[in-house]
């Protein structure tokens, strides 16, 4: 087995040498992802907020909110042929345990946070259908 003397690369510390690790770091980065797009805490990179008018605001929102559904709808299929390739490949991880059982976070994860994102959007349409605020 061939050793490496140099610095760790960070993807090393990330998904450590033991894979059993990484997928517990990537469980809790859902979680918390999921927790936070449903408060509505998540990162937002917003200009549109400030340039349009008051009455715009909640079609801004539920266009957010639709396209955020369509990527994380790509990355759940995404994840699920990522999946079936750790499937097909056989690799094992901690105790022989199969490294797919590990990977099934991804897509559980990409769900989540689809979820709570088509929760959202469907809260917009129903705000928009009654008339008042979001």
């Amino acid at each position: 087995m061939p050793t490496y003397n140099g610095p760790m690369p960070s993807w090393v510390i990330l998904i450590g040498p033991n894979r059993w690790s990484g997928c517990l770091s990537c469980g809790s980065l859902f979680l918390g992802a999921s927790l936070l797009t449903g408060e509505r805490k998540h990162i937002k990179i917003d200009l549109m907020s400030t340039l349009l008018p008051k009455r715009w605001q909640p079609f801004r929102e539920l266009i957010l909110s639709l396209t955020c559904v369509i990527v994380m709808a790509i990355m759940v299929t995404a994840s699920i042929g990522y999946l079936r390739l750790e499937m097909e490949f056989g690799g094992t991880m901690f105790l022989e345990i199969p490294a797919w059982i590990g990977q099934l976070i991804l897509p559980a994860g990409f769900s989540l946070i689809l979820f709570r994102f088509f929760l959202q959007g469907f809260d917009q349409v129903m705000a928009l259908l009654k008339g008042g605020p979001t």
